[in-house]
């Protein structure tokens, strides 16, 4: 079983909390908003649907009162259509002549047909209605995730920003911690900071007066505190490393490198 790598300091466990949980919370927020919207947006459809077929609907109502109404006229009986706000009311005839029968017959097919159509839309008004009503429960519901969320968030931020304080904090104080350690010891130089000889068997480091090793020139360069040729300067100090490294069959390469070298001693700066 593989364990994963945990945080060794507290405050990357800090850092890895706030920002998995700002995380976490702006994806699930992103999520829940998607998904409110998808369910607006279909629902404004659905309501745009509804609407185009009442105004259609309205319109065939016109058309079906002038149509009984011409008929009625044509055929001279008593038109049996009437509207009132809306409201259609149709007087159907069973007895009486035959002919008035039979035209209030063909008349009746019209009126169920739009009697039908129009509880067919009444019945998809009813189902917007309660999809109007899921609707508002959801935007409740995600306003009141949405608080939820802003705390954890908040949380995650904090939570991310009290890591990155307490890293700079630590880091500082570990540092002043490691300088205090180590202002007595003594710090070393890889290469003479005069001639730019690397220390080894051969090279070894230069003296104080009082017989303490300096760990930054050549015994070569520097004894008993001072330098062996404190006239020298930096142009003859190259003439004498060419010179020598020329002796011992050096590059051309290796003595350029080791010229450009000294120029970063600290003798010469």
């Amino acid at each position: 079983m593989n364990i994963p790598i945990l945080p060794d300091k507290s405050f990357k466990f800090l850092i890895y909390i706030g920002l998995g949980l700002f995380i976490y919370c702006w994806l699930l927020y992103s999520n829940k908003n998607e998904e409110y919207e998808n369910k607006r947006i279909e629902f404004n459809v659905n309501v745009m649907k509804i609407d185009n077929e009442i105004k259609y609907l309205d319109k065939e109502l016109k058309d079906i009162a002038e149509r009984i109404d011409i008929i009625s006229q044509r055929n001279s009986i008593k038109n049996p259509l009437q509207i009132k706000d809306s409201i259609l009311i149709f007087e159907r005839t069973i007895l009486g002549n035959k002919k008035d029968v039979k035209v209030n017959d063909s008349l009746s097919l019209i009126v169920d047909a739009y009697l039908k159509k129009n509880l067919e839309i009444s019945k998809k008004n009813d189902l917007l209605q309660i999809k109007k009503y899921e609707l508002d429960s959801n935007l409740e519901a995600f306003k009141d995730l949405l608080e939820l969320i802003k705390v954890y968030a908040g949380l995650g931020v904090l939570l991310f920003f009290t890591g990155l304080i307490t890293w700079f904090t630590t880091e500082n104080y570990e540092e002043k911690i490691l300088k205090r350690q180590n202002i007595d010891k003594p710090t070393f130089s890889e290469h003479c900071q005069s001639c730019a000889k690397g220390f080894n068997s051969m090279i070894k480091y230069g003296s104080e007066k009082d017989g303490t090793k300096n760990y930054h020139f050549c015994q070569d360069c520097y004894k008993n505190g001072e330098f062996v040729n404190s006239e020298l300067s930096l142009a003859e100090m190259k003439q004498n490393i060419e010179n020598e490294m020329k002796e011992k069959g050096k590059t051309k390469k290796q003595i350029k490198r080791q010229l450009r070298r000294i120029d970063f001693c600290e003798r010469w700066k």
